[in-house]
């Protein structure tokens, strides 16, 4: 049994209808446009390889995750091919803290509703029980140090606080090689990669009793200062932040990736904090 959770959120290729961010993103102008570029089956298989290593990146957590006191959800799209579906939940059996949640298109993500359902399950010490959530998408990484770090945020003083890391690298990937071309130190205050909130869980009752209940919180992660407090953890880079052709938001970053990150930078310390990412750069 264990007196506090740290549940991640994971959007893997999901569509939803009810979701603007889904597809106002996106590079295509219609919802019919879009639906078919998620689906491409080129798109899926670069998003899966990426994923497999972040979720490598987070099983080589310094701080080992575990089911009793850490899952990470995943939301995807109904609309998946079905083979294409199996060859994803295949890696399900390789990671224990891993779930996998369909969607359709009329629904809605749930993140809340998921987070407490989940918890639910939970045999808590305690009634009042402290829950750090936090987001992370299927082509991005956190550093192997993350968990280590999060769960010092996840107690009751820093319950109702949302917890940035803005220090990280930005790359660009060439699918087609499959190796990072560009890789560059960035520093984005309230980026979504590993963005972080705390909330209580009533055990007794099922319920969040914060203000908080999951980081889906309704605001923009960039408007997340003007709604609540913050904490801002500048101690490490503790994200990549890929970018790449099949992206769908590529169209609005490309000519800035390329313009900025027009040399090859690797800090001492990226391998060492980034393994899954060995042998994946040019450089």
């Amino acid at each position: 049994m264990n007196n506090k959770f740290v549940i991640g959120f994971v959007r893997f290729s999901i569509i939803l209808e009810k979701d603007k961010g889904a597809w106002f993103s996106s590079r295509e102008r219609d919802w019919d446009g879009h639906v078919k570029q998620i689906l491409d089956l080129n798109r899926l298989k670069l998003r899966l390889k990426l994923f497999q290593y972040s979720l490598t990146q987070l099983n080589l957590q310094t701080r080992k995750p575990d089911p009793s006191w850490f899952r990470l959800i995943v939301f995807t799209s109904t609309m998946l091919n079905d083979e294409f579906k199996k060859e994803l939940y295949e890696i399900q059996k390789e990671f224990t803290w891993l779930t996998f949640i369909e969607r359709s298109p009329q629904e809605g993500m749930g993140a809340d509703l998921s987070a407490l359902s989940l918890l639910k399950e939970i045999k808590f010490e305690n009634k009042k029980i402290p829950v750090l959530t936090f987001r992370l998408d299927d082509d991005d990484f956190l550093s192997i140090n993350y968990l280590q770090k999060i769960i010092e945020y996840c107690n009751e003083e820093y319950i109702d606080k949302v917890v940035t890391f803005p220090h990280g690298y930005k790359c660009l990937w060439n699918p087609s090689l499959e190796k990072i071309v560009q890789l560059q130190e960035v520093r984005r205050p309230f980026i979504a990669i590993g963005l972080s909130a705390i909330s209580c869980f009533n055990a007794e009752k099922g319920i969040f009793e914060s203000r908080i209940s999951t980081v889906f919180t309704g605001i923009n992660h960039k408007q997340i200062p003007d709604h609540f407090q913050t904490i801002i953890d500048d101690s490490e880079c503790m994200y990549v932040w890929s970018h790449h052709s099949d992206q769908d938001t590529f169209g609005r970053f490309k000519s800035e990736i390329m313009n900025e990150a027009n040399h090859f930078v690797i800090e001492k310390n990226f391998h060492t904090n980034f393994p899954s990412l060995n042998g994946k750069t040019l450089a």
